[in-house]
């Protein structure tokens, strides 16, 4: 931090700087289709972590109600805990 503001302190760092933002917006407005092209694949790659957190978000709250509602008297947490899950899954499925 005292580095920079010994540089800002200069009188050619503003100018430099000011280049320097101008041809990097120049670049990235030139290549601005090739940037959209690959920000674009990226979200696509992307696309199944997306829909599997929002699934996530949407089947959790439900598998716990039944968890903690309807397979209050089921001893093991593992089989209370898969058999939540499943019926969750299903209700969203059939909500779909």
């Amino acid at each position: 931090m005292k580095k920079l503001k010994e540089l800002s302190d200069k009188n050619w760092f503003v100018g430099v700087l000011s280049i320097c933002s101008g041809v990097l917006f120049y670049m990235i407005l030139s290549h601005l289709v090739l940037i959209v092209e690959k920000i674009g694949w990226v979200l696509s790659i992307l696309a199944p972590v997306f829909i599997g957190v929002v699934l996530a978000y949407l089947i959790d709250p439900i598998a716990r109600f039944l968890e903690k509602k309807l397979f209050v008297k089921l001893k093991n947490e593992k089989i209370r805990r898969n058999l939540s899950v499943v019926l969750a899954l299903i209700f969203v499925v059939v909500m779909i």
